[in-house]
């Protein structure tokens, strides 16, 4: 395979391939189109939310307790942060950013429950416009931005992009993250962009662990590392023009990590508090196969069709199609997006609840699932051959979103 040079940077013609779209397809139409897309599915939001209270409670609403439905569980505590805090040990489970966020936003609003939901909602604004734009930069047409996007917004977990938590926000900074790293040899500046983006990632939730190795490897592809490694020549050249957009590369998790560890010292007297707290969450670390048996027996434990059966499979059976979806795609996605995706699913596989001895429960792996941009953008290119693909995503994700959404809003356990 032939290589490229642009900037003095190596780069396969695969990746070249990359930004021609973007002659086709205009910034502002990628804009509009996700934004109508998600504009629509925020009224439909409101609507459901609207109807279910009535219908529910059989008696009339209010903004304030629409508003109310939507605050539960993590919410919760990223808002009593923002007011007051990390006032106790427990709180160091969540990350910085959104809270600190919240507590500058409501000195615009006023109220810290609606500052959260829309910073949420203008972070899933943010996700949806740049994973149009990734998937159009990574050989896709308008028709598979939109489907790309239209299988996210409709994920059966998929109202978490809505409420006050880090889906929303953590979702925009890694596709902007991927997105830049994956333009990297058009200018050094994007290699600026993809590092402040997993800096700010990782500070919104630990998750953004996952950036560092797509992060590292997209740098050394892109610079004839990987190239070189294959030839066994190990003669790696480096403009000191790209010193400093290396630093920022490997630099951008470990410093986010490193800070809240310090402020975690300094509070707690403790370097990794938020590490050490997940035990009083009921989430240990196994490793991946053991974790696996454990929840298949857990699953298998219940009455078929019971209700905790069904509780469980919530979380389970997203993970499960986004597992079977990452599989399919090791051919299909450049590297370092399988990089990422492996990463997410280590992550959710290794740091299970534990319910029992011998007895473990991925919870909130289906909410977690929503990271799994590469997968969205896979399901899109799918469903734009196969519209069967794109009926099964969107009104099966709508249908059972609905469903989960009633159960969520009306007080139902859903984290």
């Amino acid at each position: 395979m032939g290589i490229l040079v642009r900037d003095k940077v190596d780069v396969p013609p695969s990746v070249e391939r990359t930004s021609q779209p973007e002659e086709r397809i205009a910034w502002e139409y990628l804009v509009v189109q996700a934004a109508v897309i998600w504009l629509v599915s925020r009224l439909a939001l409101v609507s459901f939310t609207f109807f279910s209270l009535v219908l529910t409670y059989r008696e009339g609403t209010s903004r304030a307790s629409m508003l109310d439905a939507w605050f539960r569980y993590d919410a919760i505590n990223y808002v009593n942060i923002a007011a007051q805090g990390y006032m106790t040990p427990k709180d160091s489970a969540f990350f910085p950013l959104y809270p600190i966020l919240i507590y500058f936003g409501s000195f615009i609003v006023g109220n810290t429950v609606l500052v959260a939901v829309i910073i949420s909602n203008l972070g899933t604004l943010a996700a949806c416009i740049g994973l149009a734009r990734l998937s159009v930069d990574e050989g896709g047409g308008e028709h598979t931005a939109r489907l790309s996007v239209l299988a996210l917004l409709s994920w059966p977990l998929g109202f978490f992009l809505a409420a006050g938590y880090t889906e929303g926000i953590f979702l925009a900074f890694a596709v902007w993250c991927l997105w830049s790293m994956r333009r990297g040899h058009l200018g050094r500046k994007y290699w600026y962009i993809a590092a402040l983006c997993a800096f700010f990632g990782t500070l919104t939730r630990s998750t953004g662990a996952i950036l560092f190795l797509p992060l590292l490897y997209e740098f050394a592809r892109q610079h004839g590392w990987v190239e070189q490694l294959r030839k066994r020549t190990f003669a790696f050249r480096l403009d000191r023009r790209d010193v400093p957009p290396l630093v920022a590369v490997i630099a951008a998790v470990p410093l986010a990590f490193g800070l809240f560890s310090g402020f975690c010292l300094l509070r707690y007297g403790d370097l990794l508090m938020w590490v050490h707290i997940q035990i009083q969450w009921d989430r240990v670390s196994m490793p991946i196969w053991e974790s696996i048996w454990k929840t298949v027996r857990y699953h298998l434990s219940f009455l078929p069709l019971s209700y905790f059966q069904g509780h469980t499979l919530i979380d389970s059976l997203p993970f499960l199609v986004i597992v079977i979806v990452a599989i399919i795609g090791l051919r299909r996605l450049p590297l370092s997006f399988t990089l990422y995706m492996a990463g997410l699913i280590f992550l959710i596989l290794s740091s299970p609840r534990e319910i029992a001895d011998n007895a473990v429960y991925l919870v909130s792996a289906g909410r977690f699932s929503l990271a799994a941009l590469p997968a969205f953008l896979l399901i899109g290119k799918w469903s734009e051959r196969l519209p069967g693909v794109a009926t099964f995503f969107t009104y099966g994700g709508v249908l059972l979103q609905a469903a989960f959404l009633a159960f969520f809003i009306t007080g139902g356990l859903l984290i």
